[in-house]
């Protein structure tokens, strides 16, 4: 639907990889024992040719994917722990149930009941590609085709296919190799080092597109219709890809399918480039199926870049530049000899990344709301500051005269100012400033002599360089002899270059002092993407009503911000180093192994870091929402919230295994809301919580992964197999727990749950002095860990009273004795409460009960059948406590008939095709009831496709059919209904006859 928006429909699992594709891996479910492994390469230290042989495909990565699935009912993630097993683990502990369909991990299908028993068939899939090697096709997303409720009523969804989506990815490296070789004769290594030119590195996967066509329900008689445009400018590729232009609610009637609402999209591209790299879709606006705006969107004037452009800050967000000639930060090497590797300035923008945001959008109402946006933030180590570049140039410093020279200080080891009457005579001496802080960089300059190596003409003249952090001189050319130096520094503190220079025919040019600081002082950083400044609402006449303000400060220290990391974890663009070693034996003499090692150690400097910088986003303690009515100033108020902030789990210290543990962020710890009159504030409500994580339910995260650090071709001496044989024994060998890293984990996830809630009010008086608080205190206990579900809640209120909240499910024992019990758990309706008991100050004062049923009477639906409850002390007794039983339902799960505790039976006609009630009866069982007359009923209902008085209507015929009804049973109490379908009802005609009518604006 455009940049930003997305459609949500039905329900879909989504698969969120993690290194090899689990389908492509034939291994994935078998776990290596890395203890086995590591005790086994203990007593066979160099046996390297045992790695392929000790467990299967050591190398092939055993980290799970996880599914991330999203409902309208349930959210969650899982992965799959034994395929053939259909083991399935929620992550992290959850009351949803997962069954895998399919013979293999290729077909595979999901069916997905929640704790309500809501069924969704998850069998329309999405294929992916990883173009690279254009065979490892696998399922990347599924959608569902049905939900089935437990009432029977089902929805069920069409998909059409959309064309192809490439993924294009591209990063960027450059190599840092030392190269060690020994020659034929075993002579002594030679050892050279080379960096690498930037080399590009670029992947596509290929996703075969599914989108939503049609949406049917009310057993096909309703229908939603999603239309689309074909022909995508943004997309490689993309004249099959499709965007979403029209969406109709349709409904049956005698003349066909009738659109009942529905809505338009315009779009247009943000750019106006040629190529698809140039333009993304934009959507413009919202019509009604009448043409009138429902809602217009404006976003930022500043210009996206092209798709390519390497103008981009750490988190791939537009910085704005233009002139970046590859996307690897700058670095500054001391080794393998001093260079520079990398151009990239990828430093935030706080003005280019909001290019492309919404900033406004208009109401059909006339009113609109602007959104202002700044930079996020975080409080802590500006760990990304070490590849901003710092630059201190200087011009020519030239030299003069050409006599014995005299000095010109101050500087150290230097004499007083020159007071020489020859001014030429005196030397040029320079001193330049920087600012550095834990900083390493690189010194570059020239000495310039215009007469060469002239014996006579240069004896006196000389030059000098040096530098000066702090008070320590950490750089010291001495009289300059080199013409070209490129010299690596550290620069522990800041401090000057000082130059001295003599002679006319000397000059240092070029003089460059490149740095980076490494600054480990804590302070307010820039971080990724945007957040919400304020939110402005607009009237009409463009007077600004209300508006809202967010201030993310620590309330403990204001200058701080409170946002942090989400995962502190080092930032290198870095990767780990590998080594390539090969043993030999040389071309010498004689029977004498003589060994020879060479070796090839590489490490690489990318545009992407080690550890997933680019997806570390900052998440906020505190926020202060303010509220500002300008027309009414005892609106005005401000909510001070306070929220968790975990971090992620990170068990190897790398983002190859991590859990996104979002389940536990974002929760409100503290919210205390504040009234303002005039420029005090005064607190009117206080709300703390508490959370919990219980380990009496774990989902453990189980896999393995082996990390390589070298290769090598050394073999076991089956004799001695702790000492290498010839040649394998040159530097010490190289042992194979050297050479791999084996890890397995098993990451416990724990259930997670509030444990508690302090609610306070506070009032005053007309002169806002404080006359009483109310203090509520709700514990909340989650005692089964079988259904996950809340067991009881208690409540302290201001009186000093303790009322307390008992809940029971299928899966508690205090109910296993109820009828229908074991098809409740088997349908995993287990959160549906069966017993809900209630007391005060410790005893009992009421109690209710829930009987299911699963027979004719309920058309073989389990659904509930009778209802107790009663008040005291005393168990629920079945014979006298009864309060309403539900004596027959329809197919649909629509009750038909009831009867409350007074004996009396109430009756429904269900009409629309049995979506609506159209007649309650009171005082008369359904059995009584003609079926010609519920059909001929049923039928005027179905037929009914208008909405006026006039006798010939449709509508009117079916008022005059249940008003004769009606008439029909004079003992009876009759209610009837006719409705709009799928906008309301339309007329209530109660039992004593009179009507009320109802009318709809579009």
């Amino acid at each position: 639907m455009g940049l930003g928006w997305n459609l949500n429909a039905g329900a879909q699992v989504v698969l969120s990889s993690r290194d090899d594709i689990d389908e492509n891996n034939a291994y994935v479910d078998y776990i290596p024992d890395d203890d086995n492994i590591i005790n086994y390469f203990k007593l066979h230290p160099y046996k390297h040719e045992a790695i392929a042989s000790i467990s299967a495909d050591l190398d092939k990565s055993r980290v799970k994917d996880m599914y991330v699935f999203s409902s309208p009912t349930v959210n969650g993630s899982f992965y799959i722990k034994n395929f053939a097993a259909n083991e399935v683990v929620t992550v992290p502990p959850d009351a949803f149930k997962v069954e895998l369909i399919g013979g293999d991990r290729s077909n595979l299908k999901f069916k997905i009941t929640d704790k309500q028993g809501n069924i969704y068939k998850l069998n329309t899939t999405e294929t992916s590609v990883r173009a690279m090697t254009h065979s490892d096709y696998y399922l990347s997303a599924w959608y569902v085709d049905e939900i089935v409720t437990p009432s029977n009523a089902k929805i069920s969804f069409v998909y059409t296919d959309d064309g192809v989506l490439s993924d294009k990815s591209f990063s960027q490296k450059v190599d840092i190799t030392q190269k060690t070789t020994y020659g034929s004769t075993c002579t002594s290594p030679v050892i050279t080092n080379s960096v690498g030119s930037v080399v590009d590195e670029k992947s596509n996967t290929e996703t075969f597109l599914k989108k939503i066509k049609q949406i049917n329900f009310n057993d096909g008689k309703s229908r939603i219709l999603f239309t689309k445009n074909v022909g995508r400018q943004d997309l490689f590729n993309g004249a099959t890809n499709g965007y979403l232009s029209k969406i109709e609610i349709q409904q049956m009637t005698i003349d066909g399918f009738e659109s009942i609402k529905g809505y338009t999209f315009e779009y247009s591209y943000f750019s106006t480039g040629s190529t698809y790299n140039d333009k993304r879709l934009k959507l413009d606006r919202i019509l009604n199926l009448f043409g009138e705006n429902e809602d217009e969107f404006v976003y930022s004037t500043i210009s996206l870049p092209n798709k390519t452009s390497k103008g981009q800050d750490y988190y791939g967000y537009n910085n704005g530049l233009t002139n970046n000639l590859d996307l690897i930060p700058k670095h500054y090497l001391s080794g393998p000899y001093p260079t520079e590797v990398g151009k990239a300035d990828r430093s935030v923008s706080t003005s280019f990344i909001q290019a492309g945001i919404l900033k406004e959008i208009h109401y059909r109402t006339k009113g609109w709301t602007r959104f202002n946006y700044e930079n996020n933030q975080f409080y802590g180590v500006d760990v990304l500051n070490q590849y901003v570049p710092v630059i201190v140039n200087s011009s020519v410093i030239q030299g003069t005269g050409g006599t014995v020279p005299v000095k010109e200080g101050p500087g150290p080891n230097d004499g007083n100012i020159c007071l020489n009457t020859n001014p030429a005579d005196c030397v040029n001496y320079v001193s330049i400033p920087y600012t550095a802080v834990n900083a390493v960089g690189i010194l570059t300059f020239k000495l310039a002599k215009l007469e060469g190596d002239h014996p006579t003409l240069l004896k006196y003249h000389y030059a000098r360089v040096r530098v000066i952090s702090g008070s320590n001189v950490i750089y010291d050319s001495g009289r300059l002899v080199t013409l070209d130096v490129n010299e690596s520094l550290t620069l522990p503190k800041s401090g000057t270059i000082e130059v001295e220079v003599y002679g006319q025919y000397y000059s240092i040019n070029n003089l460059q002092l490149k740095y980076v600081n490494k600054d480990l002082t804590p302070k307010n950083v820039l971080g990724s993407g945007l957040r919400i400044q304020s939110i402005e609402n607009y009237d009409h006449d463009n007077t600004l009503i209300l508006k809202k303000e967010y201030d993310y400060s620590n309330i403990t220290d204001i200058t701080h911000n409170s946002g942090k990391l989400i995962n502190e974890m080092a930032t290198t663009f870095s990767t780990k180093s590998f080594t390539n070693y090969n043993y030999y034996t040389c071309d010498v003499e004689g029977s004498l192994c003589t060994p020879g090692l060479n070796s090839q150690r590489t490490y690489s400097i990318c545009s992407n870091s080690r550890f997933g910088i680019e997806g570390n986003s900052v998440i906020y303690q505190y926020v202060r929402e303010k509220q500002i009515d300008t027309k009414n100033q005892i609106n005005n108020f401000y909510t001070q919230y306070e929220f968790t902030t975990g971090g992620d789990e990170i068990p190897l210290g790398s983002p190859a295994v991590q859990i996104s543990t979002t389940w536990k962020r974002g929760k409100v710890l503290s919210k205390k809301v504040y009234k303002t009159r005039g420029t005090a504030d005064y607190i009117v409500e206080e709300e703390k919580n508490t959370y919990f994580e219980d380990a009496s339910n774990t989902s453990s995260y189980v896999g393995f992964k082996m990390f390589r650090n070298s290769t090598t071709n050394i073999r076991e001496n089956p004799s001695d197999p702790f000492t290498p044989m010839c040649p394998y024994f040159l530097d010490g060998g190289i042992e194979v727990l050297q050479s791999i890293e084996p890890v397995g984990f098993s990451v416990p996830l724990l259930w997670y749950y509030q444990k508690s809630s302090e609610k306070t009010s506070y009032f005053y008086d007309s002169s806002n002095t404080l006359t009483g608080k109310v203090i509520t205190s709700t514990t909340f206990n989650y005692n089964n860990p079988l259904h996950l579900q809340l067991s009881s809640q208690t409540t302290t209120n201001s009186l000093g009273e303790t009322l307390e909240t008992k809940y029971f499910y299928a899966q508690d024992a205090q109910v296993s004795d109820k009828p229908f019990i074991n098809e409740l758990k088997t349908a995993n309706m287990i959160g549906i409460p069966l017993s809900t008991q209630s007391f005060k100050g410790g005893a009992k004062i009421s109690e209710q009960l829930t009987h299911y049923d699963k027979s004719a009477s309920t058309s073989n639906l389990l659904l509930p059948k009778s209802v107790y409850a009663n008040k005291g002390s005393s168990g629920i007794d079945l014979n006298v406590d009864k309060k309403i039983t539900y004596d027959l339902y329809d197919d649909h799960g629509n009750i038909l008939q009831y009867t409350p505790e007074n004996g009396i039976p109430v009756s429904v006609i269900w009409g629309y095709d049995k979506t609506q009630p159209i007649a309650k009866i009171e005082n008369l069982p359904y059995s009584a009831i003609a079926p010609e007359t519920i059909t001929n009923l049923q039928t005027l209902s179905n037929n009914d496709s208008d909405n006026c008085m006039s006798g010939d209507c449709s509508e009117q015929v079916l008022r005059n059919a249940l008003n004769s009804f009606r008439n029909s049973f004079p003992n009876a109490f009759v209610s009837t209904y006719t409705y709009n379908r799928l906008i309301g009802v339309t007329s209530m005609t109660d039992a004593k006859g009179f009507s009320s009518y109802y009318e709809y604006d579009r």
